[in-house]
C-alpha cells in the first residue's frame, strides 16, 4: 500500500529539516574549531612574550658593587643605578641629584597608630559593646525575713504586751476573783514606737551625656540608685544607732547574745561547732520552728569546717534545688553586714539565729521617689536627680532571736 499525498510531504519536510539541522551543527563546529585556533595563536603569542621578556631579565647586570664603574657617570645616573641594584638611597637623595639648589621645604613623617602592636588602631576602629560592667553589691536580706509594715504617718505606735493574766484552780463554791494582771500595753511608755526616717541621693549627670549616650542613662541611674539604697537599709536594719536611722536588731540594747568560751582568739575561729547547735536551744521552740540562720560570708566558710562531737559536719549542702542548705538542720541566709569588714573581730556578732518576722520589724512610709530637676543646675549644663525614701526600723521582740558575740 503506497503513501498518501500528505504523508509524503509531511516526510519531505521532515527530512529537509534534519537537513537544515545538519547543516548548522556543521556551521557551528567550524566556528568552534576557528576559534579555537585563534585562542592557540594568542596564546602562543603571549608565550613568545613571556620567553623574551625573561631572556631580557637574564641579560640585567646587578652588580653586587653598584659603585665600582659609577666614576664617569653623572649624579643622576649614579643615584639611579645604586636605587636599581638595591642600594640604600632615600627619595631626598634622589631628588637631590635631579634638582639640585631646589628648597626642600617642610616634611612630616606618616605613622599609623601610636605606638608598637597598634599600627592598626587609625584603620581599624574598636567595637563598643553597649553594657557596663559592674561588681556585686553585697545587700544583707533583713528586710526580706523581717516583718515589714506600710505607713502613711510620720511615726507607727504598736501596743506591746505587758503582762498576762493568772490562771488558777478554784473549788466550785470557791470565790472567783477578779484578775487585774492583764496589760496590753496600750499606754503611751509602753508601746514600741518606730519613727520613719529619710534617706536620699542626689546625682547630678550632664545634659550632653544624656542626649549622646548610646545607653539609656537614666535608667542605669536608677538601677544603680535602688541597689545603693537597698544595700544602705540592709546595713543598718541591722547596725543602725537609731539616731536619725532606724534601730539596727543587732546594735539595740536588749538583743541577747552568748559569748564565744574561747578567749585565745579574737576572730570567727573562736566559734566552735557546739556553740553553734546550742544556740537554737536557748530560743524558745515556735521561734525554733521558724528559725532561720543569719551568717557572714566568713562565718559561712568557718561553719561548713565545723564537726561536732561525733566527727559530723555540722553544715549540710543542698542535694537539689527543694533541698536547701543548712547549718544543723535550720536553713540560713547571708547577712555580711552583721559586722562592718570582711573580718569579724573582738566583739562582733557573726551569727544570728531566730524568728525575724517576731523579732524584728520594718516600717515603710516611702520607699523611693524620684525628682528630676533640670533648672538648678542648668548654669553647668546638668541635670540633677534627687532620690529619697522614708523608713524605719526597729527591734520588736529581743526573745525572739539571739546571736553569738567574739570574746
Amino acid at each position: 500500500m503506497g503513501l498518501s499525498e500528505s504523508d509524503k510531504r509531511e516526510f519531505k519536510d521532515a527530512l529537509y529539516e534534519a537537513r537544515e539541522a545538519a547543516e548548522r551543527k556543521s556551521e557551528e563546529v567550524e566556528n568552534l574549531k576557528t576559534e579555537l585556533t585563534e585562542t592557540r595563536d594568542k596564546w602562543e603569542k603571549a608565550q613568545d612574550r613571556l620567553d623574551e621578556l625573561e631572556t631580557k631579565m637574564n641579560r640585567r647586570d646587578l652588580d653586587t658593587n653598584p659603585g665600582a664603574d659609577t666614576a664617569e657617570m653623572s649624579g643622576e645616573r649614579k643615584a639611579f643605578k645604586q636605587w636599581i641594584n638595591g642600594a640604600n638611597v632615600s627619595g631626598e637623595a634622589y631628588r637631590e641629584h635631579l634638582y639640585p639648589g631646589e628648597s626642600k621645604g617642610e616634611t612630616k613623617d606618616l605613622s599609623i597608630g601610636s605606638g608598637a602592636g597598634n599600627q592598626s588602631d587609625a584603620l581599624a576602629p574598636v567595637e563598643f559593646v553597649e553594657e557596663i560592667i559592674d561588681d556585686v553589691v553585697d545587700i544583707s536580706p533583713i528586710r526580706q525575713v523581717a516583718r515589714t509594715l506600710q505607713t502613711e504617718r510620720k511615726q507607727v505606735e504598736i501596743p506591746k504586751l505587758q503582762a498576762r493574766p493568772n490562771a488558777a484552780f478554784v473549788s466550785e463554791a470557791g470565790t472567783r476573783s477578779d484578775d487585774t494582771g492583764l496589760d496590753f500595753g496600750a499606754d503611751n511608755g509602753d508601746m514600741l514606737v518606730i519613727d520613719t526616717h529619710e534617706f536620699f541621693v542626689e546625682v547630678p549627670v550632664t545634659r550632653q551625656m544624656i542626649e549622646d549616650a548610646v545607653f539609656d542613662v537614666e535608667a542605669e541611674i536608677r538601677d544603680y540608685v535602688s541597689t545603693e539604697m537597698d544595700r544602705l537599709l540592709g546595713e543598718k536594719h541591722l547596725r543602725g544607732t537609731g539616731t536619725g536611722e532606724p534601730q539596727g536588731m543587732i546594735t539595740d540594747a536588749n538583743f541577747q547574745t552568748v559569748t564565744t568560751a574561747d578567749t585565745t582568739s579574737d576572730s570567727v575561729d573562736a566559734v566552735s561547732a557546739e556553740e553553734l547547735r546550742n544556740l537554737p536551744l536557748r530560743l524558745k521552740q515556735e521561734y525554733r520552728n521558724n528559725g532561720v540562720w543569719g551568717v557572714t560570708r566568713e562565718g559561712l566558710r568557718h561553719a561548713r569546717t565545723l564537726e561536732d562531737s561525733s566527727g559530723e559536719f555540722i553544715f549540710e549542702p543542698s542535694l537539689d534545688a527543694s533541698t536547701p542548705a543548712t547549718i544543723d538542720g535550720f536553713e540560713y541566709v547571708e547577712m555580711q553586714d552583721l559586722v562592718a569588714s570582711a573580718t569579724a573581730g573582738q566583739g562582733d556578732i557573726p551569727y544570728v539565729f531566730g524568728d525575724y518576722q517576731q523579732a524584728y520589724y520594718v516600717v515603710d512610709r516611702l520607699q523611693m521617689e524620684v525628682i528630676r530637676d533640670p533648672y538648678t543646675a542648668k548654669s553647668s549644663g546638668k541635670i540633677e536627680y534627687h532620690f529619697r525614701g522614708r523608713c524605719g526600723g526597729d527591734l520588736a521582740l529581743a526573745e525572739a532571736v539571739k546571736g553569738i558575740e567574739i570574746a
